[in-house]
């Protein structure tokens, strides 16, 4: 999320948006799971993991290649 960036000093911002990346994250997931069949806690879960993994390798690749 952009806005948090934009109303807050980036010392702040940083954990906003973190914050809300995780709780959009699960909420889309338990929003899945209507679709799905699947248990809401489980789904959002599911979501909240990939991600979490998609950040983690796209910030490590970000850190090896130096740009």
């Amino acid at each position: 999320p952009i806005m948090p960036f934009l109303v807050l000093p980036i010392s702040e911002a940083i954990p906003v948006a973190v914050a809300a990346s995780v709780v959009f994250l699960f909420v889309s997931g338990a929003v899945k799971s209507k679709f799905t069949k699947i248990n809401w806690l489980r789904s959002g879960l599911e979501v909240l993991a990939i991600g979490l993994v998609a950040t983690a390798a796209v910030y490590a690749i970000g850190t090896l290649v130096a740009v």
